[in-house]
Parts: structure tokens; C-alpha cells; sequence
């Protein structure tokens, strides 16, 4: 992660982003509209990419606050990442085009993991029945 310039290139975005609220929405509901497109393709990092989308969307609508400022801005990075359709590897490669949004992911989740399962952990207790 540290070494890939485009995912450098999504945290400096994200950092300026999150100072306009209606781009974050905008950035979120394109990240879950390609989700939806793309779950075949994604299916192993699926549950993750909605999980941090719907972290972040808590996060600024003010429901989930619980988390520090940086991981914020590494959940915000890595969606943007999976959004641009121009990263390390193309999104228009077949079947490669998807490999190094999903490992971004994976790796944002892995960082995040303490705080992901403290969030999950609020959605369950939130919302049990999982509607």
C-alpha cells in the first residue's frame, strides 16, 4: 500500500474530500452502485466494501463516531480506490482489473481490523435481524 502511488494519490483526495460532505455521499453511492455491478467479480471482498461505506456514511451522518480520524480517511481512501476506474491495474483489464481494488480493500480492512469488528459488532447490536 505504501508504495502505490495511486493509492497515495486516494488518501490525498480523501483527506481533501471529507471537508465536503456532499462529495463524500456522492463518492459512497458510486462505490456501492459498482459494488452491486461488480459482486461476481468482488464477491470475496464484497461484505468488506459495504462494510466501509456504510462506516463511513455513519461516521458523517454522525451515527458511528467511535473511530479515530485516520482510519476515517484510510476507509474514505481505499473506497475511492475501488471507485477509480484508473489505478495500477486498470479496471478494463478482464479479471485483473479488480484484483488490486480487492487487495487495497483487504489490506484497509486488515489495518482497520480492531475497528471494523468494534463496528460490525455495533451493527449487530444496532440493527440484530440484519434488515
Amino acid at each position: 500500500m505504501k508504495d502505490n502511488i495511486y493509492f497515495k494519490r486516494a488518501v490525498r483526495t480523501a483527506d481533501l474530500m471529507v471537508k465536503e460532505q456532499e462529495r463524500v455521499k456522492e463518492i459512497l453511492t458510486q462505490a456501492l452502485d459498482k459494488a452491486k455491478q461488480k459482486r461476481n467479480q468482488i464477491r470475496e471482498v464484497f461484505g468488506d466494501i459495504q462494510d466501509l461505506i456504510t462506516l463511513v456514511k455513519f461516521y458523517f451522518k454522525g451515527e458511528y463516531t467511535k473511530i479515530p480520524w485516520r482510519f476515517i480517511i484510510l476507509a474514505l481512501a481505499a473506497i475511492i480506490y475501488f471507485v477509480n476506474p484508473l489505478d495500477l491495474i486498470p479496471d478494463i483489464i478482464p479479471a485483473m482489473g479488480f484484483m488490486d481494488d480487492a487487495t487495497i480493500v483487504a489490506l484497509v480492512i486488515n489495518a482497520m481490523k480492531d475497528e471494523i469488528d468494534d463496528f460490525r459488532k455495533y451493527q449487530m447490536i444496532r440493527n440484530p435481524a440484519g434488515n
